[in-house]
């Protein structure tokens, strides 16, 4: 059990590893994403369209349903703590992808391709408020000039979770750690650069009134 733990994980990051958005970005306009924003499908929406936003997100989520859904119905026992490590093995693959140089992307369609799997009916809420506080984000004055307010609809939606699998899954304690790991990493990774995309937005406004 051990050895098929440790494959597993080891396979899922590797997968989670392969970077869509880069790779297309690459293929199809031979720039790097990353100097663009996040890699992920809302930087590639914004500079390359919607076409290929929606394949690269499209990709994003299948990477994560794959090993996620082998886990959970063929290797071991469904909802478990292995099939936890690797749902996390694929999200860290993805913002810290070995294959380019660790510098990855938000994990959100990554996300929502696990809770797809493991959690649809949280998902089923967690996700339209997502996009609803990302929409009313946007309307705000402050983040009017930001590149996207993705991160924040994200880190709402997923600060709403673990109260989701409270009422829809109890007593999974898999999924509820599940939940507050995802909410952890995407604290790391979105949350943090917020502050990064507000100050020279901030700047920019203060200039304005001078």
């Amino acid at each position: 059990m051990f050895t098929k733990i440790i494959l597993m994980v080891v396979g899922s990051y590797l997968l989670g590893s392969l970077l869509w958005a880069y790779i297309i970005a690459k293929i199809v306009k031979g720039i790097d994403i990353r100097d663009y924003g996040n890699p992920g499908g809302g930087t590639i929406y914004r500079t390359m369209g919607g076409r290929w936003a929606t394949l690269v997100g499209i990709l994003d989520v299948g990477k994560a349903v794959t090993p996620v859904l082998i886990a959970n119905f063929l290797v071991f026992e469904r909802n478990s703590w292995p099939v936890v490590f690797v749902a996390i093995a694929v999200i860290i693959g993805h913002n810290w992808p070995i294959f380019f140089k660790f510098r990855g992307g938000g994990g959100l369609a990554c996300s929502v391709g696990i809770l797809a799997c493991l959690m649809p009916k949280a998902l089923a809420i967690v996700l339209p408020f997502g996009i609803l506080a990302g929409f009313i984000m946007w309307k705000l004055p402050i983040f009017k000039k930001a590149k996207s307010t993705a991160p924040g609809g994200g880190a709402a939606a997923l600060l709403l979770l673990p109260f989701m699998v409270k009422i829809f899954y109890r007593p999974e304690e898999a999924l509820f750690a599940l939940s507050l790991l995802l909410l952890f990493l995407a604290a790391i990774r979105q949350v943090l650069n917020v502050p990064k995309r507000l100050i020279p937005i901030i700047k920019e406004s203060l200039k304005e009134k001078k």
